[in-house]
């Protein structure tokens, strides 16, 4: 109590100079921290937020501002303890000497209270004063009476004196007590990737207050250098004790190394049998062999698991899967699953525009799905996986013309088997080989009406068109970054090739390749700056390049139809803000089924595709550091070439309305950042810079326009449909 009585005399007395107002005396249990300022006499090397960091107080936040004026919410008390205040200083003031500010000077004098709202609001001044500066840094050995580098021999000792070399330590630079353990870490590191399991490395610091300096000394002990002995392995029940063993990426006699030892726990936990998986290094005599351990603990080998969601292009949707980790041993996975997009409600036409899944769609997709999937881990070596799917699909697909009218609406049946080979190089960095062979029918009613049937097309007298797909498909991932769930530096490349109908006899034949880039980089240690550059194209051939390059007719309806899906599409949250999904780039007006369950606005695709992201990305001012903010610039362009993606007119219009798919459209926008444990919560407010006619105009009204022999441009634009939220989980890219 005493300490706490001094503290609030200093205060009052302290501020009771400055100005005049009510004395801090008066301070009780239910004062409220009003907020906290921070004041930088001569210099700021550290941010507020940081510094706030370190505070046991805290000052309400912009959330809580918001909850005072939202009714059924109360914000969370922010009360004021002088004791914990007062900790605070002295923690702020340790904080600054372990990052080389030997004599800050830290105060509150401008502290002001108000006692009739019994509010606080903290005032601190900071004089970092001046830092300490690295003057020297030696390597020796554990006893500190020779160089480090004599303590190895031969081709040791020369990789000592390379790392030596390229362990920087910038004389002249700040130094912090981090920087040292940091060093410390690096040292100890580097020997045990060589093989000293047992090596130890201390240092001190000798600093001098007056020149403002500080001298590091490292003293290395690396001890024997030691092979793998024995290995240990606990924990295992149902998981035979080889499958553990064949993920290391060691086995007895090999040199020891840390970084092998992380690795082979991270194998483990990617064959995704248990919950926890430890390395270590037991205690045992610093020798030249060296007995490593990894103690586990199995998950459940069986699980069963569900999910359902909501799609504004899908509707509600829902997932069941049953799982086995372990089928029969070896760590091969099985996975039993079934998928329905339901597609209801049929349309999201009672959301508002700027938020309906397509925004010119009257028709959800509709897609149910089972499927089995046999995962083998381990290939030759842990690096190689292979996994087999067979799997059936049918589904209500708006993007064919004449979508059937029974109940459902089903118009597309596929069954198939996929394939895949998968290489991981490192980690999330992965070459894989896929092959995908299936069976398809669709239903295209329409086309009979589009022209002649030649009899040589594949389509029976119910209108529907059977054909074999097979293709294979190369693709990767590579790149560097700082963090490959969600980079803030460095890049990543996806290129992909696809090739259909060259190597086993398909009814679609194409080559297709495209590729991803995408690259980050911090503007300064809040800001940083984000970029993608997407191209692709798309090579028909044979058959399918002779019916895509005809007049709009039953035969290039049948080809266009079997190449909705390997096209290339605009628009999107993650792909051109602004636009509803694959809205972007081109549409026709399906004039056909207007009123009944069929797309309005049918996007057109192209054959090859060229887009550019930019995003910067910032703090929020005013919330915490999981909260961030993001201004873009999105653009992409299609092109259909000299093909005929555009079908023909119904029997009953002299012609369809068409956008241009060559034109090079841009989104600009800002977006709003919350992170949570799964992701970003991702709000984005974007706006289409040059929409085409029919982007900014109600479908319906539209329609109605063409029924009345009235062009598009004579309905009036629709406010709703000149900006978009696009809402989504995780990064944008």
């Amino acid at each position: 109590m005493l300490g706490i009585t001094v503290l609030l005399l200093v205060l009052a007395s302290a501020t009771l100079t400055v100005h005049a107002q009510d004395p801090l005396v008066l301070v009780n249990e239910e004062t409220q921290v009003q907020g906290i300022d921070m004041r930088f006499v001569d210099g700021q090397t550290f941010s507020q937020e940081r510094l706030l960091q370190q505070m046991a107080t805290q000052a309400p936040t912009a959330w809580d501002r918001w909850k005072r004026r939202l009714p059924l919410l109360q914000p969370e008390p922010r009360r004021f303890d002088p004791l914990t205040f007062q900790r605070d200083i002295a923690r702020l003031r340790q904080f600054y000497r372990d990052n080389g500010f030997p004599s800050p000077s830290i105060d509150y004098p401008a502290t002001q209270f108000e006692a009739e709202e019994n509010r606080i609001r903290l005032v601190i001044t900071i004089n970092e004063g001046a830092p300490l500066r690295i003057q020297d840094a030696l390597f020796l050995d554990a006893e500190g009476e020779r160089y480090a580098a004599e303590v190895f021999t031969g081709a040791q000792r020369a990789a000592w004196q390379t790392f030596e070399r390229n362990t920087i330590v910038e004389l002249g630079s700040r130094y912090t007590e981090f920087k040292r353990s940091q060093l410390e870490d690096d040292i100890a590191r580097w020997l045990r990737n060589q093989g000293y399991a047992f090596a130890r490395v201390t240092s001190n610091v000798t600093t001098n207050t007056e020149a403002r300096t500080a001298d590091l000394r490292f003293f290395v002990d690396p001890g024997p250098r030691a092979r793998i002995g024995e290995i240990q392995i606990s924990g295992t029940q149902s998981v035979e004790r080889r499958v553990v063993e064949r993920s290391l990426p060691f086995e007895p006699g090999d040199v020891f190394s840390a970084d092998a030892l992380t690795e082979g726990q991270r194998n483990l936990f990617n064959l995704n049998l248990f919950r926890v998986a430890l390395a270590d290094v037991p205690e045992q005599p610093r020798d030249s062999l060296v007995t490593v351990r990894y103690r586990v603990r199995e998950a459940n080998m069986r699980t069963l698991a569900g999910e359902v969601g909501y799609g504004t292009a899908v509707g509600f949707t829902g997932e069941g899967r049953w799982s086995h980790r372990n089928f029969f041993g070896n760590a091969r996975s099985f996975t039993a699953s079934i998928t329905a997009e339901t597609g209801y409600p049929n349309d999201a036409r009672f959301l508002p525009a700027f938020l309906a899944g397509t925004g010119g769609s009257s028709v959800t997709e509709r897609r149910f799905r089972a499927g089995l999937l046999l995962r083998e881990p381990y290939i030759w070596g842990p690096s190689l996986s292979a996994a087999v799917e067979p799997f059936g699909e049918i589904g209500r697909n708006p993007r064919l013309p004449g979508v059937q009218q029974d109940r459902l609406g089903i118009n597309e049946f596929t069954i198939g088997f996929d394939t895949r080979l998968t290489y991981e190089i490192f980690r999330f960095r992965t070459i894989t080989l896929q092959h995908s062979l299936q069976r398809r029918r669709q239903y295209v009613p329409d086309a009979l009406q589009s022209g002649p049937v030649d009899p040589n097309d594949p389509l029976s007298s119910d209108g529907s068109s059977g054909f074999n797909r097979s293709v294979f498909t190369l693709s990767a991932n590579l790149g560097r970054t700082d963090d490959y769930v969600s980079p803030s530096v460095g890049f990543l490349v996806r290129p992909t090739a696809e090739l259909a109908g060259a190597v086993v006899p398909s009814g679609i034949q194409y080559g297709k390749l495209s590729v991803e880039v995408s690259a980050y980089q911090p503007l300064t240690p809040a800001v940083d700056l984000a970029g993608r550059l997407f191209a692709g194209r798309v090579f028909p051939f044979g058959t399918s390049r002779t019916a895509l390059q005809a007049e709009p007719s039953l035969r290039n309806s049948v080809f266009r139809n079997r190449f909705n899906d390997v096209l290339f599409y605009a628009g999107g949250g993650t792909d051109l803000r602004g636009w509803p999904l694959n809205q972007s780039g081109g549409k026709f007006v399906n004039l056909s089924e207007t009123g009944g369950p069929a797309s309005l606005f049918t996007p057109i695709g192209g054959m090859s595709k060229l887009a550019l992201n930019t995003e910067l990305r910032l703090p929020f001012p005013g919330l915490g550091a999981e909260w961030r903010t993001a201004f873009f610039v999105d653009a992409a362009v299609l092109s259909r070439h000299d093909f005929t993606l555009v079908p023909a007119p119904p029997s009953d219009a002299a012609d369809r309305f068409a956008t241009s798919t060559g034109t090079v459209r841009v989104g600009a926008g800002t977006g709003l950042r919350y992170e949570t444990p799964f992701g970003f919560l991702r709000f984005d407010i974007a706006i289409p810079l040059n929409p085409d006619p029919l982007d900014i105009r109600d479908p319906e009204a539209v329609s109605d326009a063409i029924r009345n022999n009235q062009p598009p441009t004579s309905v009036d634009p629709s406010f709703t449909r000149q900006f978009r939220l696009h809402v989504g989980i995780g990064r944008t890219f």
